[in-house]
């Protein structure tokens, strides 16, 4: 595994390392959301704080 590393181009190597960290950041993002809207439908304070619709101004 080390040798094939070591034989890759450097750009090659760059666009990895960018898919693994892009991948990590879009878990980390879905997993954050998640444990958000957990949390929201547990407390009802919460969810009228992060409900958009009833900071819409009406028309």
């Amino acid at each position: 595994m080390a040798q094939a590393w070591y034989l890759l181009p450097t750009n090659t190597k760059i666009l990895i390392a960018l898919a693994l960290v892009a991948t990590y950041l879009v878990i980390r993002s879905a997993y954050r959301k998640a444990k958000l809207r957990r949390q929201r439908d547990l407390d009802p304070i919460k969810k009228a704080i992060y409900n958009p619709k009833q900071f819409r101004r009406p028309r």
